[in-house]
């Protein structure tokens, strides 16, 4: 008996130096007994290993077969994770071979402690229903373990191998997600506890939020999300265990798109969690729509032990966020504003004064002004001035003085421009009236007349400035075609350049003057009169007239007979003079005559052709006939009838409205 108690002994202490090696720490939660290290020497004989017994201390005999009972739960899980106990359950026992005695040392209660285990397939939740496995309501068939000392001990000779540690679990207990132990869960006070209990260590995982690069105004804004295991009841095998993920953001700044995972070891059963995960497969995953500063979000979780090993959790967070900066933005400015005399009178000063001003917050550079001066006001330096006013700070203004003087009457506007860099500008354009004497020729008269005919004009100057005037003059010049006939006094006409001379003199304001000048028309053709009106300060105004000065046909017939009076049997001749005594040709002049009865055609004489129609005698027109032309047309007559005989000519033409029509009376006689 001494010799196996000291096995055991050995045993124990090769695990705990073990597990001191690879950094794992056992930690005792009960107040009353002292923290010891584990000796390197061999422990105290009356130190016996603990054993599990059922809850009230039946017998030995009707405690369950722990053996078998894992491993049923061990091949469920192995076989099919969501297998209930009804498929595993004595039929399924009785297919199945016996277990190995290494399984049964396996399945046997261990010590409490930091045990280790291999990263494999991570377990789902369960959806299949509890009551096919062992609760808390049946309570014969539900273990609840419990430490105690004393001879049974005993009676579990074979020493717990603690396994050691795979690469994955040091890299799993080591990993930054899992910070620091939280506060274990407390025990029940109903259990006796003779000897110190390793204390329940919650493995907590807190992200690591971005940094930011950027530095605002409003200082920085930062999320961090932190996420922490809390146990929330007692863990036993085959009993429901409920823990809480609880994930908080104690940043500074709101974190959105919340992906929150969750890994198990594979000695528990998941059962069921709140909220329900999005994703069931390998592992447990939540979505969270965004957790603001100081704001956190608890999940609740109800898995199953199936061992007494170490149940070992981990959780990973991934989020984004989105952080507000502000920033001061200033603005430069510029405003020009002109002011200046807005009227005044001719030859005098008419200075303005720029005034540039930055009412913005930021400071306006490279400003400068540039002026467009109107032709009736003048510079010294011209029309167009640049200054450079260099940089305005905010709320700044400068002043510039602009010296014009105004040189010609009427409405002049001023154009200012104020620009700088970035593309800063600013116009304003002022109007100055000034006050002139302001002279306004004019001349009436006939727009046709004939030739020969006289014509009058009246020639006219008025004043319709705002101020009086001197030295005003008046000129005119005549068109050749025209002759003088008479002048008004004051005027005098100089036929060599055939320009009227008129001197006015003073004009007040709203005063006019005029003049009448007669000519005779003496050349057909359009004639124009030019005149011009001047006075002091350069004002100046022309007018002009057109004439036309045309010409009109007249057109006079003359008919002689030759011989009067005339023999029965002779020859009698008519001369027929057709002449345009006008001033203007006579077109398509056209000439019929008509012979009496008895009167008989012998022959005729004209520059055109003729036709003979029943004793009337019809000629071609003449097309044109010139002023001063004559067109004479013979007609040699006989008569067989005695007496007194009229011959009769008609003239037409497009030149006359009405036709001429004339007749001769000559008398024939016989024996």
């Amino acid at each position: 008996m001494v010799k196996e108690s000291t096995m055991r002994r050995i045993a124990w202490c090769f695990v705990v130096g073990g597990l001191l090696i690879n950094g794992l720490s056992i930690g005792f939660s009960d107040d009353s007994a002292p923290r010891t290290e584990p000796a390197a020497a061999t422990p105290p004989a009356q130190s016996a290993p603990q054993a599990y017994r059922r809850s009230g201390s039946p017998p030995a005999e009707e405690r369950p077969n722990f053996a078998e009972l894992f491993r049923r739960s061990e091949k469920r899980t192995a076989d099919n994770p969501f297998a209930t106990e009804a498929e595993t359950g004595p039929a399924a026992e009785e297919t199945a071979p016996p277990m190995p005695a290494a399984a049964k040392e396996a399945a046997a209660p261990r010590r409490a402690g930091n045990v280790s285990f291999s990263r494999g397939p991570r377990k789902v939740l369960a959806t299949e229903s509890l009551s096919a496995y062992p609760t808390a309501e049946t309570d014969d068939d539900v273990i609840h373990a419990e430490y105690e000392n004393g001879p049974d001990a005993s009676s579990s000779p074979a020493i717990q191998q603690v396994a050691e540690r795979s690469a994955a679990d040091a890299d799993l207990q080591t990993s930054p997600l899992f910070e620091g132990p939280v506060a274990g869960a407390p025990v029940s006070s109903d259990l006796p506890r003779p000897s110190p209990q390793p204390t329940y260590t919650e493995p907590s995982a807190k992200a690591i939020a971005p940094q930011s690069a950027v530095t605002v105004a409003s200082g920085s804004q930062t999320p961090a999300i932190e996420v922490e295991w809390v146990k929330k009841s007692e863990s036993h095998v085959g009993q429901e265990f409920t823990c809480e993920l609880v994930v908080k953001n104690t940043g500074s700044a709101p974190a959105t798109n919340i992906e929150l995972s969750a890994f198990f070891s594979d000695n528990v059963r998941l059962l069921r969690a709140d909220p329900k995960p999005v994703n069931t497969e390998d592992f447990l995953s939540w979505t969270l729509a965004g957790l603001k500063a100081g704001e956190s979000e608890t999940i609740a979780v109800t898995m199953l032990p199936l061992s007494a090993e170490e149940i070992t959790t981990q959780a990973e967070v991934r989020f984004s966020t989105a952080v507000a900066g502000r920033f001061d933005v200033s603005q430069p400015m510029l405003a020009v504003e002109l002011s200046g005399p807005e009227e005044v009178l001719i030859g005098e000063a008419a200075s303005q004064t720029i005034l540039v001003t930055n009412p913005g917050t930021g400071v306006a550079s490279d400003v400068q002004i540039e002026a467009i001066i109107p032709g009736g006001l003048e510079h010294a330096r011209g029309t167009r001035l640049l200054m450079d006013l260099g940089a305005l700070h905010p709320g700044e203004s400068r002043t510039v003085r602009l010296p014009l003087a105004a040189v010609a009457g009427g409405d002049h506007l001023i154009h200012v421009k104020a620009s700088g860099a970035a593309d800063l500008l600013d116009e304003t354009i002022a109007k100055v009236s000034v006050i002139a004497p302001q002279v306004a020729a004019s001349i009436d008269g006939p727009s046709l007349r004939y030739l020969g005919r006289r014509a009058t004009y009246t020639l006219s100057v008025v004043n319709d400035g705002h101020a009086q005037t001197e030295n005003v003059r008046m000129m005119h010049k005549v068109p050749d075609g025209f002759e003088l006939v008479s002048i008004g006094q004051g005027a005098q006409f100089d036929a060599k350049n055939r320009m009227i001379n008129w001197y006015v003199g003073h004009l007040d304001s709203g005063d006019a003057a005029r003049l009448d000048v007669t000519f005779e028309c003496r050349k057909i053709g359009a004639h124009t009169h030019f005149i011009r009106a001047t006075s002091e300060y350069g004002s100046v105004s022309d007018a002009q007239i057109s004439t036309a000065v045309e010409g009109t046909p007249s057109l006079a017939m003359d008919i002689q007979d030759l011989e009067d009076p005339v023999e029965l049997g002779t020859e009698a001749a008519y001369e027929i003079k057709l002449k345009n005594e006008g001033s203007a040709p006579a077109s398509m002049v056209s000439l019929a005559c008509e012979l009496p009865e008895g009167m008989k055609l012998i022959d005729a004489a004209a520059p055109v052709e003729f036709i003979n129609e029943r004793n009337v005698l019809v000629f071609e027109p003449i097309r044109s006939l010139g002023p001063g032309q004559t067109v004479t047309v013979r007609i040699q007559v006989s008569s067989q009838v005695s007496g007194n005989l009229r011959f009769r000519a008609r003239l037409s033409s497009e030149s006359i409205e009405e036709p001429l029509i004339e007749e001769e009376l000559t008398k024939f006689y016989g024996e």
